[in-house]
């Protein structure tokens, strides 16, 4: 007999599962990196950072596939969410707290929220820890590591200058959110090979988002936070060669925004990768890695949202 039960999350677990993630980054994060373990109390700056996230696990509230937690004594342990794009099915969360992990409870919620088969998806795929029990756990499920992702962040000296890049390409905010739903599509199938339409339903509403084109034709996208360290990304280009002139635009947008700023790259996206550690941004120790049950997509040409909960 289990001590636990599941049941199915609502937008009233929001805080309580917010909570849960919190706490086991904390833990995680000193154990990957070999940081100090941070203390008890959180800062300022970290209960604003983590506020930051709300918008986006509200959106997951109301937009998942399946999501799940666990009770134990009356108090949420854990959960574990994933969300829909077309056929492809993403575990867009999945964390138990410290004290009570190995207990058979992240097995069950895994079970719950990303099957390894179903009427509704044909691929499957995790933006995924370094943490050896949960890789271990993705492999079992069917998925296996195909690229890291690296967090890129900005160093004082970055933020000193930002040299203007020359371009033939045209930048321009779309203001117009129904026009450029569609165009946003089309690069995400080329690209990517999936269809989100309520993912960028919700980044349309919460960020700003630029067209670049070339002759007339829009041939990439790029998300940039609002207010002081918003978040950014995604970015897709149909030509990786165009990233040093889309992150040179970015660059000088997140300067004046003001701030650290940084973005989610997978090493594979080396035209962004080497525009980036050649401006002397630094590679977090903390990263992760791509899983997927088959390959999809082209990630040398797409940068993943910042946080990474979807791709």
């Amino acid at each position: 007999m289990t001590d636990y039960t599941l049941r199915r999350g609502t937008p009233a677990d929001t805080q309580a599962v917010l909570n849960v993630f919190r706490a086991s980054v904390r833990d995680l994060v000193p154990r990957l990196t070999g940081q100090p373990a941070p203390s008890p109390e959180l800062t300022p700056a970290e209960i604003a950072g983590w506020q930051r996230v709300v918008p986006l696990m509200d959106f997951l509230a109301t937009h998942h596939y399946q999501w799940w937690v666990a009770e134990q004594g009356g108090q949420l342990v854990g959960y574990a969410r994933s969300i829909l794009m077309g056929d492809v099915l993403e575990l867009t969360e999945f964390f138990v707290l410290p004290g009570v992990q190995s207990g058979g409870i992240g097995r069950d919620l895994l079970a719950k929220v990303f099957p390894s088969s179903g009427p509704d998806f044909a691929r499957r795929v995790i933006d995924a820890t370094l943490d050896v029990r949960a890789q271990s756990r993705y492999i079992k499920a069917g998925t296996a590591p195909r690229f890291p992702i690296y967090d890129i962040m900005s160093t004082p000296d970055v933020l000193t200058d930002v040299p203007t890049i020359p371009t033939d390409l045209s930048i321009e905010q779309a203001h117009d959110a129904t026009a450029a739903l569609p165009l946003i599509m089309q690069l995400d199938e080329a690209i990517l090979e999936v269809s989100r339409p309520a993912i960028h339903g919700w980044l349309l509403g919460n960020r700003d988002v630029y067209l670049y084109r070339r002759g007339g034709q829009v041939v990439g996208y790029g998300y940039v936070g609002r207010g002081e360290r918003g978040y950014d990304g995604p970015f897709a280009l149909l030509d990786s060669g165009d990233f040093p002139a889309v992150l040179n635009h970015w660059e000088q947008l997140a300067m004046a925004r003001g701030g650290a700023f940084g973005l989610e790259v997978p090493t594979i996206a080396t035209a962004a990768l080497g525009y980036l550690v050649g401006r002397g941004y630094h590679i977090e120790q903390f990263m992760t890695v791509l899983m997927m049950d088959r390959p999809f997509g082209d990630f040398s040409r797409y940068l993943l949202n910042s946080p990474p909960l979807f791709i």
